[in-house]
Formats: C-alpha cells, structure tokens, sequence
C-alpha cells in the first residue's frame, strides 16, 4: 500500500479525496505521519474541491504564536477502503501530509520497521452491553465469549460504577 518514501523518510500513499458528497475526486500522493494528529491539505484543493470550513481551532505555529485552525470533512479513498475524515486547511508553510487519525479511522497503523501500512491489531472483545436503560437492567450488544476476565478484555458485565 506504501508507495516510496518522501525526502524526510516517510512512507508516501496513494489516496483520493472528495468532498463530502463525492461529486469528485482528486488523486494524491502523500506522506505519513503517524506523529501528527490530523491530514493536512493544501487549502486552494479544499477550495477546489468545495469542502467547506465546518470549525476553527487555535493552533500554534512554528514561532509559538496561536493561529486560527480551520477544519472540513472529506471523503477519503485509502486503497480499497473509501470512508470519512476530518481535514486541516493547510497554508502555504504547511506540508499535506495523512495523519494518525485518518489511519485509525481506516483502521491502519504503520509499522515502524518496515514503513508499511498494516490493518490495527484491534484488542479482543469478548462482551460489551449498553448503558443501564430503564429498570437499570444492561443490553447485551455482543454474545458472551469464553475468557471472561482475561487481561485486556473489557469487563462490561461488572457494574461502572463499582470501584474495585
């Protein structure tokens, strides 16, 4: 899935993005950056491609001063898998590249040694229920599995509001 590499080391991908509604979509190679939390993309594209600004954060720029983040929706293509994402409006400074959030959306992570994408290891769930409804009682949203308990498994049967 990983094309090459980009002149910092980081693996490039293939995507292709659209606007929310899909009307059309642009292919795109860029870096990965499992370190940086959101995709960036060049903001005349965005404007391009009328994805519209859905919020303004404050960031920090390079200098340490607060700047106006704005940020939009996009539809994404990662290989074969086409889903949704949030998006930076990226400035002239800042470099487009795919962040952690899309790839655990697409549930993919990178592998450190080999600079491949992989499917995320999802930890086991063996039994999850809902909040309490009415009459306090708890609905099973998966079947019961063996291993209750285990480490790592979520305990859904154990009330959340127990301490220990």
């Amino acid at each position: 899935m990983t094309e090459a590499n980009d002149a910092q080391g980081s693996p490039v991908i293939r995507i292709q993005v659209s606007n929310l509604q899909g009307t059309e979509f642009e292919e795109l190679e860029l870096p990965v950056d499992p370190n940086a939390p959101s995709t960036v993309l060049p903001r005349d594209l965005l404007e391009r491609l009328e994805v519209p600004v859905t919020m303004t954060r404050t960031g920090y720029g390079p200098e340490g001063w607060p700047v106006a983040v704005q940020i939009g929706g996009i539809r994404i293509r990662i290989g074969n898998t086409e889903g949704y994402t949030s998006v930076v409006f990226g400035d002239e400074d800042q470099p487009a590249r795919v962040g952690d959030l899309t790839l655990k959306e697409f549930f993919l992570q990178l592998n450190p040694e080999t600079g491949e994408l992989e499917p995320l290891v999802l930890r086991e769930v063996r039994r999850l229920t809902a909040w309490p409804g009415p009459g306090g009682q708890r609905t099973p949203i998966l079947p019961a599995g063996e291993g209750q308990g285990a480490p790592g498994h979520i305990r859904a049967e154990q009330d959340w509001r127990q301490k220990g």
